[in-house]
């Protein structure tokens, strides 16, 4: 359900996706549709969530997106050491957020999120090959993890909104489809309402 606006500004994945990497913007969704989207930027992401919880996708989930890959010193993503070193742009999907460093998420912002989060682990992430893939905060990474002096503040969410996301994320994903089971209920009760 995500609004395609693309950005050439990508390269090759090279590298089974493991982690999701969280971005604050410092600024509008509308900053974000035009500056991703610019050759000149020489930056992307794969998503922007943003306040209003809309969805906005800019680079192809088997490309890799521009927003990851300067590792600083005291990086603290222990995924770096176990992918060699390897830029985090291969093994990552990125997404940003509208708005500032010092915002937390609003609740439409935060949802959208976290539901696009747990798609991505369902359908991308614990599929894709890489090993010891789980929802946790190992594979689902501020910023500010990878790049801490240029980036310490992205995003600059509380500890406790970081746990809430990912314990949200791994309810998500870990619970039971109950779809097809409902649907036979409907059916039966249709059939004795007859």
């Amino acid at each position: 359900g995500a609004t395609w606006a693309p950005s050439p500004n990508h390269g090759l994945r090279m590298m089974a996706p493991e982690a999701i990497v969280l971005h604050i913007a410092e600024g509008s969704m509308a900053g974000l549709d035009s500056w991703l989207p610019n050759p000149a930027s020489k930056v992307s992401a794969h998503f922007g969530i943003g306040k209003n919880g809309d969805i906005h996708q800019y680079v192809a989930l088997n490309k890799a997106a521009w927003g990851n890959g300067v590792v600083e010193p005291g990086a603290s993503a222990a995924l770096i050491a176990e992918n060699g070193a390897a830029n985090p742009n291969r093994w990552t999907v990125s997404i940003e957020h509208e708005g500032k460093f010092y915002s937390e998420p609003t609740p439409a912002q935060f949802e959208a999120s976290v539901n696009l989060s747990a798609w991505l682990f369902k359908n991308v992430l614990l599929v894709a090959g890489a090993t010891d893939v789980a929802i946790d905060r190992k594979h689902i990474l501020r910023h500010g993890g990878i790049s801490p002096v240029s980036r310490g503040n992205c995003p600059g969410w509380s500890e406790e909104t970081l746990a809430l996301y990912v314990d949200r994320v791994y309810q998500l994903v870990m619970q039971p489809d109950t779809s097809a089971v409902k649907a036979k209920l409907r059916e039966a009760l249709a059939l004795l309402e007859k």
